[in-house]
């Protein structure tokens, strides 16, 4: 095939770009260049949409109202850093949230968020019964307390539990050095 022609196969497969025989230096420079350039940007560009994802399914949406509560919300989930997640069950009972706050910078701290909200999803789905918030922030804090590594992120969280007649248990964790309020 002669040089400059477009091949259908080849786009078919995917491919970017080829060079035939044969190479001239400069050109593969520049090829070497544009492809180093455009995965890059495909990197990025997926990156972007995990980070969005993962933010959408670390803030459902709460309903607007519960019994007499009116419910509203605002979660912020930054590009590098940390960020806030919820969780929410509604039961025949009561309703369940979890409002968390994973704090730090760079890539870690990003990882850290998505980390700590999978474990609390774990815990959350895991509570039988009627479990209050400070029953399911003590098992967070027990499962924190003493181990280094988990204690060394900066983390708040807190729980609430909604009944329709107006009642409401709250508690509140923070770490490092658990304590539960």
């Amino acid at each position: 095939q002669k040089s400059g022609e477009s091949n259908p196969y080849i786009n078919q497969l995917g491919v970017d770009d080829y060079l035939t025989k044969p190479v001239a230096r400069d050109k593969l420079r520049t090829v070497m260049a544009r492809l180093i350039t455009r995965s890059k940007q495909v990197k990025k560009t997926v990156e972007g949409r995990f980070h969005e994802d993962l933010a959408l399914l670390l803030k459902p949406a709460l309903p607007r109202s519960y019994g007499a509560w009116r419910i509203d919300t605002c979660n912020a989930m930054v590009d590098a850093g940390g960020g806030d997640f919820t969780l929410f069950e509604e039961r025949p009972q009561h309703m369940l949230a979890v409002l968390a706050d994973v704090m730090g910078h760079g890539p870690q701290a990003k990882f850290f968020t998505y980390a700590w909200a999978g474990y609390l999803r774990s815990l959350f789905r895991l509570q039988s019964g009627a479990p209050d918030p400070a029953q399911l922030l003590g098992r967070l804090s027990s499962a924190v307390s003493g181990d280094a590594f988990l204690e060394s992120i900066i983390l708040t969280v807190q729980g609430f539990q909604i009944f329709p007649d107006g009642r409401m248990t709250i508690a509140s964790a923070g770490h490092p050095r658990p304590w539960l309020i």
